[in-house]
Parts: C-alpha cells; sequence; structure tokens
C-alpha cells in the first residue's frame, strides 16, 4: 500500500470517528427564524434543511427563535437585535468573524426586513448575511408606506443596504393566490430571489412546506454557511 493510500485511509477513518471534522469548512452562522403572528411551522422546516446539510442549528447558541406581530414596530426588531447580541456574545462576539441569516413567514417575514431596515449598520459588520422572507404580509411603524405588505403593497430597498450579493442576500418567496392572506412581492433589482408561487393548492398556510420554498431556504442556508461559495 502507498503511503498516499495509506494518509487517504487514516484521514477517512478520522473523519468518520469525528464527524466534528465535518463541520471544521463551516462558517460560525447566527440564526434567527420569527413565525407568523399565528404560526411557528418555519421554525420546523428550517430545522429540517438544516439537519438535511448536517449546519448545526441548537437553541441558545447559535439560534434562536420569535414571531412577527400585526404591526412591526421598533421595539420588535430592537427585541430581535437584542437576541442578536446575545448569541453574538456566546460566539466569540465579534460580528465580522460571523454569518448571519434571518428567516421569517407572514408577519416574521416583515419584522425580519423592517429589523434590516432600522438596523442595518449594525447588522452591516457581519461577514455575510442573508435575508429570506416567507410570505411577508403586514404593516410597519414608521416607514414610508402605509398600510400592509401584501399583494397590494410592495417591499423596497432601502438605499443603505449593501447590493454587493456576496455580503447580503435577500429571498422573497410569496403567493398571492386565492381568498386568503396574500404575500408581498419585493421587485428590486438587488434582491437576489423574489418568486411568487403559483401552484394549484398554494396557500399562506402551506407555503413554507413547499418545494420550492425549502429550495430557496436550503440555498439561503448554503450561503452562510459554506465557506466555499
Amino acid at each position: 500500500m502507498t503511503r498516499f493510500m495509506t494518509a487517504a485511509l487514516i484521514l477517512l477513518a478520522t473523519s468518520v470517528a469525528c464527524p466534528c471534522l465535518a463541520w471544521a469548512e463551516l462558517n460560525p452562522v447566527i440564526v434567527i427564524t420569527l413565525g407568523g403572528n399565528s404560526s411557528d411551522d418555519i421554525h420546523v422546516v428550517v430545522k429540517e434543511e438544516a439537519k438535511k446539510q448536517k449546519y448545526p442549528l441548537d437553541l441558545d447558541t447559535n439560534w434562536a427563535k420569535g414571531k412577527g406581530d400585526l404591526r412591526a414596530t421598533q421595539k420588535d426588531a430592537q427585541d430581535v437585535m437584542d437576541e442578536i447580541n446575545t448569541l453574538v456574545k456566546k460566539n466569540g462576539n465579534v460580528k465580522n468573524k460571523l454569518n448571519l441569516i434571518v428567516i421569517g413567514k407572514s408577519a416574521g417575514g416583515v419584522l425580519a426586513w423592517n429589523l434590516f431596515r432600522l438596523f442595518y449598520g449594525e447588522l452591516h459588520k457581519f461577514h455575510r448575511m442573508a435575508l429570506v422572507m416567507v410570505d411577508p404580509h403586514g404593516s410597519v411603524d414608521d416607514d414610508k408606506n402605509t398600510g400592509t405588505y401584501c399583494d397590494h403593497q410592495d417591499l423596497w430597498w432601502p438605499g443603505n443596504w449593501s447590493t454587493d450579493a456576496g455580503v447580503l442576500r435577500v429571498y422573497n418567496i410569496f403567493q398571492q393566490e386565492g381568498a386568503g392572506l396574500s404575500g408581498a412581492s419585493f421587485p428590486s433589482s438587488h434582491v437576489h430571489l423574489n418568486l411568487q408561487i403559483k401552484d394549484d393548492g398554494i396557500t399562506h398556510k402551506n407555503i413554507p412546506e413547499h418545494e420550492k420554498t425549502r429550495k430557496a431556504i436550503k440555498e439561503a442556508l448554503h450561503f452562510v454557511y459554506e465557506r466555499k461559495w
């Protein structure tokens, strides 16, 4: 047996014995998931997709869960920012050595957008960020629009957000079918993915489980976790 083959077998045996080595090439990531006013299914979907890819996701270590309200306020955003800072302290307390992903559904999606709108200067200290909104639906205090973000009003790109897709990637998955609640579009050219799902049977309730939603979440997780992108 050649020395090369011997070394390869030793490396394989070591990685099997110590799965943590598989995580050695992953970025350290802070994960925030925000449910809707009356739904928490987005937490389950994100956990499942992270598990499939073997991405570390642990409550109170690098993951915090929350929820949106019918109207997103500055206090709501501040509460989420406080959760982020708490997790940052548990992970070395240096934002530029960490990545961040915030994933919100319905009112939680609007809250996630408002978090970035209000605190982008602080969030920009992270090395890489992803913002994922699933059927964002709700209103916001003190922004430039009135009324609800839904099929009648689009989300918009604040002027201070980075347009570098290697720094910030925004994903918006929405539906505007049927008589139930609808999600807002995000038609800015800077948005990495603005996907309207029009498949038969799609609703505000079941969109987190849809394969296209899961694919977008998987891609966003990959963007923040994987070093080689």
